[in-house]
């Protein structure tokens, strides 16, 4: 299946090549921006996801693949969760994944955190889970996945 083919790159679902001598400047250039759609990816899907929920309603499910609905579902709820505003780019996906049950000024506040400190996924959880128990149980809201019945738990606004 041929995807793109631009600027001197062809690119299929499991190969890419060029189509025209590429300098080293360009070539590195190149490469990064591969790098950075690598990481960007689960926002992607979530975000299409969720646009295509607010066009389609519940029908946007049928875009999705067999064997992706668990992995999607939680881009799409992540990504509904953490607004492009607030993501950061030096942070991956489950760092974003750690705060995206929690109001968006406290999910600033521990962005910053990670991105200052430099702080793993795993030390990110275990301060956020410090928070989270100190919230009160009548605060915590049970919510479902109508599409693949994946369950979490949210702070009532």
């Amino acid at each position: 299946m041929n995807l793109v083919q631009s600027n001197g790159v062809k690119l299929e679902s499991t190969s890419l090549s060029l189509t025209r001598r590429m300098d080293l400047e360009e070539a590195g250039q190149f490469v990064l921006g591969l790098d950075s759609m690598e990481s960007g990816l689960s926002y992607w899907v979530g975000d299409i996801l969720n646009s295509l929920e607010a066009l389609h309603g519940e029908s946007y499910a049928q875009v999705i693949p067999e064997g992706k609905a668990h992995s999607w579902m939680v881009y799409k709820w992540t990504c509904s969760r953490v607004k492009p505003e607030t993501r950061r780019p030096s942070l991956s996906f489950s760092h974003h994944q750690v705060v995206a049950s929690l109001l968006t000024e406290r999910q600033n506040i521990y962005l910053t955190k990670a991105e200052s400190e430099s702080l793993s996924v795993s030390a990110l959880r275990k301060l956020v889970a410090k928070e989270k128990g100190k919230v009160e149980e009548s605060k915590l809201v049970d919510r479902q996945c109508p599409s693949c019945g994946w369950k979490w738990q949210e702070v009532e606004k």
